[in-house]
């Protein structure tokens, strides 16, 4: 009796059931570096476009050849820091291209007005500031739960309401002789501060004066030794 032995064959397992590969690593960094790259790209296109756009037109406009224009192009390309077909550096802190730029911030105003100086003349009192002056304290003690500017209010409403024509010509009077005061107060400070300067100068003539006769003398001694030595000597004859 024949036995027919069959031969086994092993089939492979299903699709789902094989062992698939994990995918290659790829760091945040490098990926966030391609996502960039990416998004750059495609904004260079679209201004590329609008660019060409642009340029087409105006060049219609002016009647111009489309290879018009290249050698200015060339040159501003020499002058940017990074030629358009060269990626720039790689910062690796972050693995993201750095790019150099204008500094932002605001910018310094310039000072129109000068600084006054603290030898400046101040300026004169007008009868109302005289009067806001020298009331302020009295009304800031009454009310001292006030602002400034509050109290700066009741003292303008006195002078509109309280104080009548008659005072404030009297006010206006007082501050006229202020400001008088002031100014001979600064007259005497500059007539001593000419007085200083010459009685300065004075004595620095003075000085160089007698510096120059303690010279003559010095000069004289020293000619007076000079021809001393000068003179020949007289040697005894043996």
């Amino acid at each position: 009796m024949a036995t027919s032995t069959s031969s086994t064959t092993t089939t492979p397992p299903p699709p789902s059931q094989q062992q698939q590969q994990p995918p290659p690593t790829c760091s945040t960094t490098t990926t966030a570096l391609v996502s960039f790259l990416r998004m750059e790209a495609d904004i260079a296109e679209e201004r590329a476009k609008k660019l060409r756009y642009q340029a087409n037109e105006l060049s219609r406009s002016l009647g111009l050849s489309s290879s018009d224009g290249i050698g200015g192009l060339n040159e501003i390309e020499a002058l940017l820091e990074y030629s358009p077909h060269e990626m720039a550096p790689i910062n690796p802190s972050t693995g993201l291209p750095k790019y150099k730029g204008k500094k932002r911030g605001r910018k310094p105003k310039i000072r129109k007005r000068p600084r006054k100086s603290i030898n400046s003349p101040k300026r004169q009192h007008t009868a109302y500031t005289l009067f806001v002056q020298e009331t302020y304290p009295g009304v800031r003690a009454n009310h001292p739960e006030l602002q400034s500017k509050d109290v700066i209010t009741i003292v303008a409403r006195m002078w509109k309401k309280d104080v009548g024509v008659d005072e404030k010509e009297v006010w206006k009077e007082r501050a006229k002789a202020c400001g008088d005061e002031e100014e001979d107060g600064v007259d005497e400070e500059h007539q001593e501060d000419e007085e200083e300067e010459e009685s300065g100068i004075v004595e620095g003539e003075e000085e160089h004066e007698e510096e120059e006769e303690e010279d003559g003398d010095a000069q004289g001694n020293m000619t007076h030794v000079t021809a001393e030595i000068a003179e020949p000597m007289s040697i005894p004859q043996s």
